[in-house]
């Protein structure tokens, strides 16, 4: 009987580490795609989000001159009532382009999720970036 206790507890103190090291690794995946760079031609390009616990941004950068934009959904949850909302904002522009968020009242942020473009010289740079905030309850 003893030996079945052992047998089990073992296979939970694994389970609780291997679950314990996956949250952390999401964690800091989550953190890892905040900014891409690339490059058209000589010029270089750069997409990048930045979110904090109550506001968020997104931006397109380019050296060049073309068309950039940046569409960007930022999530956010109200602490009182638990319940979970979106927005969606968009921006373009010549060299560079920029969208905010701020949470409303009694809200944190989420995460946000952003996707960029650069248009310029007959060629086309796509990326999409994306940070979050693990929340507990």
């Amino acid at each position: 009987m003893k030996r079945f206790f052992m047998k089990n507890r073992k296979k939970s103190i694994i389970g609780i580490s291997v679950c314990t090291i996956t949250v952390c690794c999401c964690m800091s995946i989550c953190e890892l795609f905040g900014a891409v760079h690339g490059a058209i031609d000589k010029y270089t390009t750069t997409a990048s989000t930045k979110l904090d616990y109550v506001q968020a941004s997104a931006s397109t950068d380019f050296e060049g001159k073309g068309c950039v934009t940046v569409a960007s959904t930022y999530w956010y949850v109200n602490v009182v009532e638990k319940t979970v909302h979106s927005s969606y904002d968009t921006n373009g522009g010549v060299q560079q382009c920029k969208v905010s968020f701020s949470a409303p009242k009694y809200c944190a942020s989420v995460s946000i999720s952003s996707a960029h473009r650069v248009a310029a010289f007959g060629q086309e740079w796509k990326t999409n970036t994306f940070a979050c905030i693990p929340h507990q309850e």
